[in-house]
This record gives structure tokens, sequence and C-alpha cells, in this order.
């Protein structure tokens, strides 16, 4: 039985449309949710959609503690934002030098296809 709940989350943003997601992927609950953000910039996203799915992180975390991956360095130094029971970890991002892990590579690709559909459709209207 695993002991902690892995959370993966991530965040994308265009600087040119002025909007972002943000997305979690908890593999172990088959939960893959992403959600248009009105977060300033790529790091504002990223903190808007820890706050976004902190209750669904926290309704986790009742039974097992979680450990939250991230590329964002700004979540790594604000330990006072982490859900109730959990820890962070950094982790590689795309682009990045060095061994992307799997799981985050499932919601970075599909934070970055949701943001470019969202453009599309601003870009249409």
């Amino acid at each position: 039985m695993e002991e902690t709940t892995k959370v993966y989350i991530d965040a994308s943003y265009s600087p040119q449309h002025k909007v972002g997601v943000a997305g979690i992927y908890i593999p172990s609950h088959n939960i893959l949710d992403i959600r248009d953000i009105n977060g300033n910039g790529s790091t504002g996203c990223e903190m808007e959609g820890l706050a976004t799915f902190k209750p669904l992180i926290e309704s986790l975390s009742v039974e097992k503690s979680v450990v939250i991956y991230t590329d964002c360095n700004k979540i790594m130094k604000h330990p006072e934002l982490w859900p109730y029971n959990s820890t962070a970890i950094k982790t590689i991002g795309h682009g990045k030098k060095g061994v992307v892990d799997p799981n985050f590579k499932i919601i970075d690709k599909a934070t970055r296809k949701h943001l470019r559909r969202l453009v599309a459709i601003l870009t249409f209207i």
C-alpha cells in the first residue's frame, strides 16, 4: 500500500494574451484537471493553481500524507502555503536539462496543450 499520495501541479501562461492555466495530476486517483487561471505571469499562475487545488489536495491528505511535485521555485520557498499534511519536491520542467519525471511530463504537456487551445479561442474571437 502506498504511504503517500503523489500530486503533480503545473501552470502555463501566455504573456501576449495575458491568460494562463493551471493543472493537477493525481495518478493514484485518476485525476487530471486543468483550469483557466487569472494569474499574473507564469509564477502567478503556479501560485494561483496551488491555491485553486489546495482543497482537493487537503481532502486527500486526511488519510495519507501528500507529496506535491512542482517546477515552481516560489512554491518551494513558501511551505506555509502548502496544503495540510503535505510536502513539496522540486522537479525538472520541460525545456530544462535533466530527466523529467514521466508523471510530471503528463501534467506539463496537458497544461501547455490547454493553453494553446485557450489562446486559439481568444485569437478567433
